[in-house]
C-alpha cells in the first residue's frame, strides 16, 4: 500500500524495504518530527541517547505496515538495522537531491 499523495507530502523520500514477505514503506521525516524524536531522546538527567532517537525516527518514519513500539522491538535484528539503515539515508542531506545548477547553502 502506497502512503497517500499529496503536495506537502510529494517533496518527501520514500523507500521500501522487502523482508520476507512483508514490505516496509518508510518516509523522510519532517523538522517537526525530527524535533519530537530528539526531545523525546532526552533523558532526566539530560544526557541523549541516540539509540532511543533512533528508535523514534524509525517509527515515526514507517507508513506501512503499522509498526508499533512493541512489534519494532520483537522485530529480527538484521531487519531493524536495515530499518535504520534506510531512515539514515532517507534523511541525509544528499547533495544528489539538488535541482541541476544549484550548490549547496554556504554558511560564509
Amino acid at each position: 500500500m502506497k502512503p497517500p499523495v499529496n503536495e506537502a507530502t510529494d517533496l518527501f523520500r520514500t523507500s521500501t524495504i522487502k523482508f520476507g514477505e512483508t514490505e516496509y514503506v518508510l518516509r523522510e521525516l519532517s523538522v517537526k518530527e525530527n524535533d519530537v524524536c530528539v526531545a523525546a531522546s532526552k533523558q532526566a538527567d539530560g544526557t541523549f541517547d541516540g539509540r532511543i532517537m533512533m528508535r523514534f525516527m524509525v517509527l515515526k518514519s514507517i507508513v506501512e505496515p503499522k509498526t508499533t513500539d512493541v512489534s519494532l522491538a520483537e522485530l529480527p535484528n538484521r531487519l531493524y538495522l536495515r530499518l535504520c539503515d534506510a531512515v539514515s539515508d532517507l534523511n541525509a542531506d544528499d547533495v544528489d537531491d539538488l535541482p541541476e545548477g544549484e550548490d549547496e547553502a554556504k554558511n560564509d
